[in-house]
């Protein structure tokens, strides 16, 4: 039986009319959006003459109407190749412009305010969990979530405060504890500053950090709704869709998609194939792994951004046990070879001390014994064979509870920036171990780190395994 798409947006294209803000040229053309590609207008003629010598920002908008009378703005433009047909009638050109974002429902301006957002998501249960939404264990039916406090944002010296809450209460059972498919969260803000750029960009960033920090890894965010009020006090209810081809780590496919990983996409049979497996291994033992890591460890407060790292780290190496293959741990100099590595990377200020102009008040040698006690924790998750479900939990819950008392992260004041930044440094030792797992040489690790790699980005979605069927399926 072949696999469910699990795109919450489906592709679709739209035949319209388009102009630039303040012009009178009305251009004829289509607009494509597919999940995977991004968001597209073919052009059937030129719609500006000077488009691809000027630098096109958020704030440089072209605006459409297509089929219906429905209202569109497509934010971040590009002009990419266009194509040529040739036939019996003559040769016909289009040109094609990429819209890392497009606004169905309103023709924005730099007045417009944006509010009462409506999000949708994968795997909402982790975004619950991860955003501080507690569950209650004693509930009868399984794990119900409550509503929490605001997280607040800061960008660019305007602080966002996000209320975060669920329509209804709502109750998880084991057979849908991993993925449901758009689950709508309501989130009311409001635009920090006004303009379009802040308006936009600002809250989309704010809340695209809080929902990576909170996973560790890239969310496929594909569709806002939302309320756009005008400058002259007007409400249009808007959908936003943002562009793969404008934002990298998101990838729109299949559902196992949530839990794969590759390392800078590189053509490694070897990852490809670990992969694929670990996602039948993480199939299997869905609901038990994902009890353990939503409840986590009582004593451990607040869920913690380090979450999703020690879930990578347990079930890859439960992986190789459950396979049979009883897998050891590093060797003690090949720890301390990684050690030295990353803190030789990690960015420094004009006075040379690590990582203090990116952590704000955390003092230097409390974060290096901090990743120092993460990287010696990491092997005591191997010493043990697992031979059945209830091990696995056992040996699970006894690791998490090692690492999550090594990473205290009181001296942060709960900011949310000093938590991302230090989540980044984490996923960066979990690259650098993973590599390690699968048997990468030693000098191809120190290549990636010595290269100053971006650890958090080189953990993509790999679009290439997810989208062609396993050998042994």
């Amino acid at each position: 039986m072949a696999k469910k798409n699990m795109t919450m947006v489906e592709p679709f294209d739209k035949n319209g009319i388009w102009w630039m803000p303040g012009q009178d040229n009305r251009v004829p053309g289509t607009l494509i959006f597919d999940p995977k590609k991004g968001v597209t207008v073919t052009l059937f003629q030129p719609i500006d003459v000077e488009f691809s010598k000027k630098d096109y920002s958020a704030s440089k908008l072209i605006h459409g109407i297509v089929d219906g009378g429905l209202k569109i703005s497509l934010l971040d433009c590009y002009e990419a190749l266009g194509d040529t047909t040739f036939s019996e009638h003559g040769v016909y050109s289009s040109s094609k412009i990429v819209a890392r974002q497009c606004v169905v429902g309103a023709h924005l301006c730099n007045d417009s305010k944006f509010n009462n957002f409506r999000l949708s998501i994968h795997n909402y249960a982790q975004f619950m969990c991860r955003t501080g939404i507690r569950l209650a264990t004693d509930h009868d039916a399984g794990f119900i979530w409550n509503r929490v406090n605001p997280v607040e944002f800061e960008i660019d010296g305007d602080k966002i405060s996000l209320a975060i809450g669920v329509q209804a209460p709502f109750s998880i059972f084991e057979f849908t504890a991993s993925i449901k498919e758009n689950a709508s969260i309501s989130i009311t803000t409001k635009s920090p500053a006004g303009d379009l750029d802040e308006a936009i960009l600002g809250v989309f960033n704010s809340l695209k950090t809080m929902l990576e920090f909170s996973l560790g890894y890239p969310v496929p965010i594909v569709q806002f709704q939302a309320v756009a009020t005008d400058a002259c006090g007007q409400d249009e209810n808007i959908e936003i869709f943002f562009s793969q081809s404008g934002y990298a780590t998101q990838k729109i496919g299949n559902p196992h998609q949530d839990m794969l990983f590759s390392f800078c996409g590189l053509p490694d049979e070897r990852v490809a194939d670990f992969v694929r497996t670990w996602h039948d291994f993480y199939n299997q033992n869905r609901f038990t792994i994902d009890v353990v890591i939503n409840s986590g460890v009582k004593s451990s407060g607040d869920k913690r951004p380090e979450q999703s790292f020690f879930f990578l780290i347990s079930s890859l190496e439960a992986l190789q046990r459950s396979r049979g293959k009883l897998k050891l741990s590093m060797p003690e100099d090949e720890f301390n070879h990684i050690k030295r590595l990353i803190f030789d990377v990690l960015p420094k200020n004009e006075t040379g001390n690590h990582m203090r102009n990116r952590i704000g008040g955390m003092n230097e040698p409390s974060l290096r014994q901090r990743l120092s006690d993460v990287l010696d924790a990491m092997p005591q998750c191997i010493s043990v064979r697992i031979q059945n479900k209830t091990a696995l939990v056992d040996n699970i819950i006894c690791a998490r509870t090692h690492i999550v008392h090594h990473i205290d992260r009181s001296e942060t004041d709960n900011h949310v920036l000093h938590i991302w930044h230090l989540t980044e440094v984490l996923w960066g030792i979990t690259v650098l171990y993973m590599l390690g797992l699968l048997g990468l040489p030693g000098d191809t690790i120190d290549g990636i780190v010595k290269n100053n790699i971006n650890m958090l980005n080189a953990l993509h979605w790999i679009e290439g395994v997810s989208s062609e069927p396993s050998d042994n399926s």
